[in-house]
């Protein structure tokens, strides 16, 4: 009982712990992001030109030797490396720090934002700034600056200013994206166990929104007696604000286990995000929501009530890191903590690893946890057990 008693105050604690992380740090950043950079105030005509005209677009400085590559408006895109290397092809996107390129010899190729000293764009595209806005021209975009030519007209702009870069004429299928993950288990024999685990997402991005859509479960039995049934859907739509910021105007979650006695339970909220970490190789958000949990009994003891409604805030950590080359590792941690009724609170976490085996397939490991603080009892009176956790192997279909 004591164990039982201390394991309860840690998980609490943790979920304290990060919901005061997610405000600290909501808190700290509201300052930095606050005001915006006026991304209308062009540099004066009497300082120091920028650079000529698109048409024009004289390569930059090189070491002698050297030959710049070819321009050519009608044909291609070209892209400096800050290794010196030019690559000529397609602009495909630039979003979250990352710029995908349709190279002329090596097919796509996607590079860190940070890698590209230089981009000369040969048609029309969206330019994306921080304060929401968008720009559609030609450009030539250097380590400091941005130069888009609206027909006819330079605007200057500093490269930090520039959020994402988008096709002109982008079609709706290029905003989706997504990923299936399937895993089997079987066993004949002196036991007969057959199991089905199953990821799914879809996601849409544009400019100023995100909307995803994430499924996951597993089904399982052994000598023909059901042993796993539990499936978790998870519906959320995000506003950007600012390069950091973003209100999540609806949230919806929906989960079935029937061996912890949960028929169904549905939390809808809304609330806030920030990007607290953006770099190379990881990213982090926080998420700090308030919503309304309903829950739906399969059975309950003779006199109890079978649904139970109450408050819930849900802080949340989402941490997406590449250790290693073709080797992603993403985190989740979310909590619903029951207001006024904190011993309802539920808990989810994920640790999700996936190696890249081809450009489609991936091997993916993960580890799910949910928890029940205080499981209702079933109506023989035997109480299901807190924690529910599974780790599958499967693979999975990049879409």
């Amino acid at each position: 009982m004591l164990r039982s008693k201390r394991h309860a105050l840690f998980l609490y604690t943790l979920t304290v712990l990060a919901s005061l992380l997610t405000v600290l740090t909501w808190t700290a950043a509201s300052a930095q992001d606050a005001s915006p950079p006026d991304s209308s105030k062009e540099i004066p005509q009497e300082e120091e030109e920028v650079g000529p005209p698109p048409d024009v677009m004289a390569p930059p400085m090189m070491r002698p030797g050297q030959v710049p590559p070819a321009y050519d408006r009608k044909k291609y895109d070209w892209v400096r490396l800050t290794s010196g290397e030019w690559l000529k092809g397609d602009l495909l996107s630039m979003r979250n720090d990352k710029l995908q390129f349709d190279s002329d010899e090596m097919d796509e190729l996607e590079f860190d934002w940070e890698d590209i000293a230089e981009l000369r764009s040969s048609r029309n595209y969206t330019y994306v700034l921080n304060n929401r806005t968008t720009l559609i021209g030609t450009a030539l975009i250097t380590d400091k600056e941005v130069l888009i030519s609206i027909n006819g007209e330079d605007r200057v702009l500093e490269r930090a200013e520039l959020m994402s870069i988008v096709p002109a004429g982008e079609r709706e299928r290029d905003r989706w994206d997504g990923k299936m993950s399937l895993g089997f288990a079987f066993r004949r024999g002196n036991t007969s166990q057959t199991d089905l685990t199953y990821q799914f997402f879809v996601r849409r991005r544009d400019a100023l929104t995100r909307v995803r859509l994430d499924l996951n479960g597993a089904v399982g039995e052994v000598d023909g007696e059901q042993t796993v049934n539990n499936h978790r859907t998870t519906f959320k739509v995000d506003l950007f604000v600012s390069p950091r910021f973003y209100i999540t105007p609806l949230s919806l979650i929906l989960y079935h286990d029937k061996f912890t006695n949960i028929d169904i339970q549905s939390t809808p909220s809304a609330g806030i995000g920030y990007h607290a970490v953006k770099r190379k190789k990881m990213e982090m958000d926080l998420e700090l929501a308030g919503g309304y949990q309903y829950t739906r009994f399969i059975s309950v003891e003779q006199g109890e009530d079978q649904e139970q409604r109450s408050g819930s805030i849900l802080p949340t950590i989402r941490i997406e890191t590449d250790p290693l080359k073709d080797v992603d590792l993403d985190l989740l941690y979310q909590a619903g903590i029951t207001v006024p009724e904190p011993e309802n609170t539920t808990m989810h976490g994920e640790v999700i690893l996936s190696i890249e085996i081809t450009k489609i397939f991936d091997l993916d490991v993960s580890w799910i946890w949910d928890r029940v603080q205080s499981p209702q009892p079933n109506e023989d009176g035997t109480i299901p057990e807190q924690d529910d956790v599974k780790l599958t192997v499967g693979i999975g279909i990049d879409f």
